[in-house]
């Protein structure tokens, strides 16, 4: 929670700088599935990444890793014992899909509707009680603003949610 803060601080007060440079998205996501997966067993919960090993992206590496660390770990923290959690990153023509799915408590048209919004953000508790101030997401939501992407989610209750993104192949930011 606190370095949560401290990153939405310097983005408010425009001290976030974004360093972008070519990133294998695949070593991302390893090493996303490497930190988390202790959190996903204490939970019985099978954590896959299918990355394309040949996909790069002109990113901030610290901010891509944030946003996905952070849709992991809110997918796993959502999804009871015995689920699973995937994080899929593929290439969608001249964009870069970045997926992850989980087969989770999902969520109601209304709480995906207030989802990103700091003012309506309520502390919902995860499938064994953990804890969350929903802070992560609206920090996804910016640091993908860095890149010109935005999140998206698809979620129902009792099936799950995925969330997504798009960037540009290699070097170039979409336009």
């Amino acid at each position: 929670l606190l370095e949560n803060l401290l990153q939405w601080a310097r983005s408010q007060s425009g001290a976030l700088v974004a360093i972008r440079e070519s990133v294998n998205l695949a070593t991302e996501c390893d090493a996303v599935v490497s930190q988390l997966s202790d959190m996903a067993s204490r939970k019985s919960i099978t954590l896959t990444a299918s990355c394309d090993p040949e996909l790069w992206a002109f990113v901030d590496s610290n901010m891509y890793a944030f946003v996905v660390r952070n849709l992991v770990t809110n997918a796993i923290k959502f999804t009871p014992v015995g689920g699973k959690v995937d994080i899929y990153v593929s290439r969608n023509g001249a964009t870069i899909q970045n997926k992850v799915v989980d087969n989770g408590v999902g969520m109601s048209p209304e709480t995906v509707a207030n989802l990103f919004a700091l003012s309506t953000q309520e502390q919902q508790r995860g499938t064994m009680n953990e804890k969350g101030s929903g802070l992560g997401l609206v920090l996804c939501k910016e640091f993908l603003a860095y890149h010109r992407s935005e999140l998206h989610v698809e979620s129902r209750i009792g099936e799950g949610s995925t969330f997504w993104f798009n960037l540009a192949v290699g070097g170039a930011l979409p336009r």
